[in-house]
Order: C-alpha cells, then sequence, then structure tokens
C-alpha cells in the first residue's frame, strides 16, 4: 500500500492518494474533497518492464486461461502487455487458444 500527498486541483486542500495495490496497465482512481465537494482524478501507467511478466510462467498463464478463463486481452491487461504477447506465449507454452466467442458459449 502506497499513499501520495496531493492538492485538490479545485481548491489546494491537501489530501492523501491511497494505492492499494500497485496494477500495470493504465489506472484511474478519483478523489472526492472533503472541503469543496468537487471531484480530482488521479492517472498512472505502470509499465510492463516495471512489473513481473507472468505471463512467461507456463503454469501461471495455463491457469489464467484454462482454468479461471479469462480472455487473451483480460491477461494481457493483468500484464500491461497487448494480447498478442499473450498468444506468442501460449505458442511458447505450447497452450492450445480457445476459439473466438467460446467464453459465450452455454
Amino acid at each position: 500500500m502506497a499513499a501520495i500527498l496531493a492538492n485538490c486541483i479545485h481548491c489546494s486542500t491537501e489530501f492523501n492518494i491511497i494505492i492499494d495495490e500497485l496494477k500495470s496497465g493504465f489506472v484511474t482512481k478519483t478523489y472526492e474533497c472533503a472541503s469543496c465537494w468537487e471531484y480530482n482524478v488521479f492517472e498512472y501507467r505502470l509499465r510492463s518492464d516495471q512489473v513481473k511478466k507472468h505471463y512467461r510462467d507456463r503454469e501461471w498463464l495455463d491457469k489464467k486461461y484454462n482454468s479461471e478463463l479469462l480472455t487473451l486481452q483480460q491477461i494481457a491487461e493483468l500484464c500491461g502487455c497487448t494480447a498478442m504477447t499473450i498468444r506468442d506465449w501460449m505458442i511458447r507454452h505450447e497452450l492450445e487458444t480457445r476459439d473466438p466467442g467460446h467464453r459465450h458459449q452455454k
């Protein structure tokens, strides 16, 4: 967990931005100022070279894709990379991909 001291962009009142868990990719957090009741938006982007590349671990990738049934795009968002990167690692790990739309079939 991290706390960042910031100022309201409307009234300059100080407040803490609390980040419970760093996530890769683009993250937006919105805070309401306790003084002026206006909203402040905090955004950050954590690049993939700043996080562990979990997709290189065959077991982790297999679990996310086949057990949790995440899509390539969802796994890519977790890892801060593209779906094509995940697809490439699926091939390297010799993991089969589902047909498009598979998750939505009953």
